[in-house]
């Protein structure tokens, strides 16, 4: 059976997870080039370095789950589903306000990764 064709959908979705998950690992890497320009990156606190470490595997997260659903992987859907779940539990610890745009926001990529079009290409790629 030939693989059915990447919907335009998935491939949105896809490289939005790419670049969310590239914009992540900037964002977290960014402070610590500050301090090792400034020679303090030894000065860093606990909680600063495990703060780096959790936006770190975030980003890479969103980024394995990006580029693994663009190559018709189901494991970079289940991937983004995680990475989605948990900033859902991380926005609401904040507040309601933030949870609430956080659900409008995963709502489309929600909905395209669980489509029957998308199903149809995640499983005529196979796991070979």
């Amino acid at each position: 059976m030939p693989a059915s064709p990447r919907p335009l959908s998935v491939t949105i979705v896809a490289w939005l997870f790419v670049a969310v998950g590239v914009v992540g690992l900037a964002s977290a890497a960014r402070p610590l080039f500050r301090e090792a320009a400034a020679g303090r990156l030894a000065e860093l606190s606990r909680h600063e370095l495990v703060d780096f470490v959790l936006a770190a595997i975030s980003g890479l997260v969103a980024l394995l789950g990006g580029a693994l659903l663009r190559s018709g992987r189901n494991a970079g859907r289940w991937l983004v589903v995680a990475w989605m779940i948990f900033h859902l539990g991380v926005s609401a610890a904040h507040s309601l306000g933030m949870l609430l745009l956080h659900c409008a926001l995963f709502a489309a990529p929600l909905w395209v990764l669980f489509r029957p079009r998308t199903a149809a290409y995640l499983s005529s790629r196979g796991t070979a």
